[in-house]
Formats: structure tokens, C-alpha cells, sequence
């Protein structure tokens, strides 16, 4: 029998990964309207990012590591995107040409597991792995057979959208938008991502999200 303890009761100041770990654990699958909101938060942080400036510059900031555990569900109920140690930006002095490729693979975009220029749609295709997580609390992909990841270019999408009709289409087109392999073609924008959640957390009523995640439980 399924667990009756809302997963909100170890969601506070935890990272996702845990969250997600607990859920699938005790067999709670999280409230799509949750998920939408904790990946509508971590976009808009993305997003900042994305477009910060220097003396009107553009940085062009890539966090290159978007995961749940670097997604954080504070005691309060926001949503902060941590570790930007590896991210890369315009005039970064970090070395990336000595072959050791950073991040965790599976929620790494195929530019970035070939080693590609980066831009913001790799943290966008990297956020979308994490959306079909919350929603299915399954890995959107797997990691590389063996040997070096950079070896294994070709993952195998799963369909791209979770089976159960609770998701709306909008959010199955946002999820293959997002997973798109050719980034060309993919969601340009994490404010994209923000904007399409948001709306979707609208039609259905479900503004009440936050205080659903930060309500104690029973």
C-alpha cells in the first residue's frame, strides 16, 4: 500500500534528488502542479542568469549543470538553483580544454556531451531531464554503457512525454520542445519554459502551489 506522508514533509530545504528519492521510494508521485512550479522557479533563476551583464555585456552564462541535486526546495517554499562552479561565462578563466568533461551525464544536453560550444539551451534541455523526473520519478535518460560518455552521442529519448493523462498536451509539446536533440529546434529560452508552466499552472487553477509545498504535513 502506498505510503499516505506527503513528500513535503522532507522537501524543506532539501535538493530534488532527494525529494525525488523519497517519492519513488514510498510511492508518492509528486503533484504536477508542484513539479511545474519548482521548474517554473528554477527557469526564471536560469534565465537571470542567462542574461546577466557586465558594464552592458553580455556574460552569456551556461551553468552547465542543471540537475535536482542542484535545485533546492527552501524551508519557505522557494525554489534556488545552486553549484554554479563549473558554469562557464564570457571572459571565464576556467580551463575547459582539458578533456575532463563536467556535469552528470544524464542530464546533460548532446552538445555538451560532445564538448560543443554552449549557450542556454543546454541548461534548457538539461531542465527538461529534471521536468520528466518530477514527473515520473523515473531518469529521462541513462547513463553511458561504458567507457567515455563522450563516446555515446546517441541516448534514446523516451517518448519525451509521461503516458498519464493528468499532463496536459501543453506540457508533453513543452517537454519534446525542451528535449529536442537538435537545439536548433529546441525551446530557446529558460523564460519560455517559465511563461509555458505558469500559464499552464493558471488554466488549471493551481496557483496554489506554492502554499501547498510549503504547508507542514499532517
Amino acid at each position: 500500500m502506498a505510503s499516505t506522508t506527503s513528500p513535503w514533509s522532507i522537501s524543506r530545504g532539501h535538493d530534488l534528488e532527494r525529494i525525488i528519492e523519497y517519492c519513488a521510494a514510498h510511492d508518492l508521485p509528486i503533484p504536477p502542479e508542484i513539479a511545474y512550479y519548482i521548474v517554473a522557479e528554477t527557469a526564471e533563476g536560469l534565465h537571470y542568469a542567462h542574461c546577466a551583464a557586465d558594464e552592458g555585456e553580455p556574460l552569456n552564462i551556461v551553468h552547465r549543470d542543471v540537475s535536482p541535486a542542484n535545485i533546492v526546495v527552501t524551508a519557505h517554499g522557494s525554489v534556488k538553483v545552486v553549484d554554479f562552479g563549473i558554469a562557464k561565462y564570457t571572459g571565464s578563466e576556467i580551463d575547459t580544454s582539458t578533456g575532463i568533461l563536467r556535469g552528470k551525464f544524464i542530464y546533460m544536453s548532446p552538445e555538451q556531451i560532445r564538448e560543443h560550444p554552449l549557450d542556454a539551451r543546454s541548461d534548457v534541455f538539461s531542465l527538461g531531464s529534471v521536468l520528466y523526473e518530477l514527473l515520473t520519478l523515473k531518469p529521462c535518460f541513462t547513463g553511458p554503457p561504458s567507457g567515455d560518455p563522450r563516446r555515446h552521442h546517441q541516448r534514446s529519448l523516451p517518448a519525451a512525454r509521461p503516458s498519464s493523462s493528468r499532463f496536459a498536451r501543453a506540457i508533453h509539446s513543452l517537454l519534446a520542445s525542451m528535449l529536442e536533440t537538435n537545439r536548433a529546434r529546441r525551446t530557446a529560452s529558460a523564460a519560455t519554459v517559465a511563461q509555458t508552466l505558469r500559464s499552464q499552472m493558471t488554466r488549471t487553477g493551481s496557483m496554489a502551489a506554492r502554499e501547498t509545498a510549503t504547508t507542514s504535513a499532517p
